[in-house]
């Protein structure tokens, strides 16, 4: 469980979870699927900073950290907005790894500053 959890949230495909745990694919991929089943508001947040990080060339977490994609800002149209029709095909799996980090940056953001508050205050108290 906190395998498929984790492939979820890290953005790996089912594949690579049922390679990586040994699971049957077929099984993982049901994993999968009974997660955004019971949290479906997970999937719109990941395909939400996805968008973000297309548009705007960043994901922010919800206290401000932002993760900036500057690949983006390389294909953008004339209007200023990120086209995928502007992206040579040696460039796309750039992309898709920009695409699998963004909805990851935000997660890791908030874990890192709540690790580093946790260490300010471990120091105050020791001192």
């Amino acid at each position: 469980a906190k395998g498929i959890s984790f492939g979820i949230l890290y953005d790996s495909t089912e594949k690579s979870v049922a390679e990586l745990y040994g699971l049957d694919l077929q099984e993982t991929i049901d994993m999968f699927n009974n997660f955004y089943q019971e949290h479906h508001w997970i999937y719109g947040w990941k395909m939400e900073m996805k968008e973000m990080a297309r548009q705007r060339g960043y994901v922010e977490a919800p206290h401000g950290r932002r993760r900036r994609f500057p690949i983006f800002d390389l294909y953008r149209n004339e209007q200023g907005w990120y086209d995928e029709n502007l992206v040579p095909r040696e460039h796309r799996s750039m992309i898709a790894d920009a695409l699998r980090q963004s909805s990851n940056a935000p997660i890791q953001g908030i874990a890192s500053d709540a690790a580093n508050i946790g260490a300010y205050n471990l120091l105050r108290y020791i001192k």
